[in-house]
């Protein structure tokens, strides 16, 4: 048990690793998360429920939402926010708190998996040499994941869908491509499986205003589908808001040039005549008429 009721600064980031993986409105003492925590640090699940409930009150997201977390927050509280998350939620990587979580994870002796949802079993388990580098990266891939569902609610950002075997975290510049974005908050958008696969192969875009756009070849093949309905409506939808963070516009800019490089010239002109469209009906505040009809 812990002899000081003041909290490190080393508690405070493994309790902030929780904070940014689950929902706000389940860090209740109750929560089996919040409980296996607080018997690894010694403390009851009321104290780390209420210093999770301290680091609200550090996020500004929360506050544009009209909550405010609790007010007591300690100056080692704000330090390891500002260290990891920041003003700006979702610019700066996860990284650095997932290596120095670790670190503090084995210096104390105990085990963190269950923050990352981790399972392993002996016939998943690697040789020695690669067991490692294999760990740690499952462990950035799951707890990006689990950041990103966290922000949206488990939901699908497009379809609305929450079904946890269903969601998935996308990234918005491919995990392979740029190491520097992989585990950016920002470049991450939840989306049920079948939209995700369709955003990869650029099947659909998403432009810099979070609008989807679905390219003529989905449209045709879902034809006379029971899908035709579904992804017609997806044409033109807005991203569904992240309680968290925003998509970056950058990144969404760049993956969507991506996605129009990839359609035929025609197709490729009429998208661009619609998003101009879109942005200038927007910019105006005028009723949205169909303009997906462009296409």
């Amino acid at each position: 048990m812990t002899t000081s009721n003041n909290w490190s600064e080393d508690e405070v980031t493994l309790a902030l690793v929780l904070y940014l993986s689950r929902p706000f409105g389940k860090l209740r003492s109750t929560n089996p998360d919040v409980e296996h925590l607080a018997a690894l640090l010694g403390r009851t699940p009321g104290a780390v429920s209420r210093k999770l409930g301290n680091l609200g009150f550090c996020d500004n997201t929360l506050r544009e939402r009209g909550i405010k977390g609790l007010s007591n927050v300690s100056k080692v509280d704000v330090l390891t926010w500002e260290k990891y998350v920041g003003s700006e939620r979702g610019k700066k990587p996860l990284g650095p708190l997932l290596a120095d979580a670790s670190i503090i994870a084995a210096d104390r002796d105990i085990d963190i998996d269950f923050l990352f949802d981790e399972t392993t079993t002996k016939k998943e388990m690697p040789l020695a040499s690669d067991r490692l580098v294999l760990r740690k990266e499952r462990r950035s891939q799951q707890f990006f994941r689990e950041v990103i569902l966290a922000g949206y609610g488990g939901r699908c950002a497009i379809s609305g869908l929450r079904v946890p075997e269903l969601t998935e975290a996308a990234h918005i510049i491919p995990w392979a491509e740029r190491e520097d974005c992989r585990l950016l908050p920002s470049n991450g958008i939840a989306l049920n499986t079948l939209l995700h696969r369709a955003y990869d192969a650029d099947l659909l875009g998403i432009d810099e205003n979070c609008r989807v756009y679905v390219s003529k070849p989905l449209l045709k093949g879902a034809k006379d589908s029971k899908l035709q309905a579904f992804f017609e409506s997806v044409d033109g939808a807005i991203l569904q808001s992240s309680r968290h963070f925003t998509p970056s516009a950058v990144l969404l800019e760049e993956r969507f040039a991506r996605f129009l490089e990839s359609l035929t010239y025609a197709d490729a002109s009429l998208f661009d005549v619609r998003k101009r469209a879109e942005t200038y009906y927007s910019s105006r505040k005028y009723e949205r008429t169909d303009i997906a009809s462009l296409t």
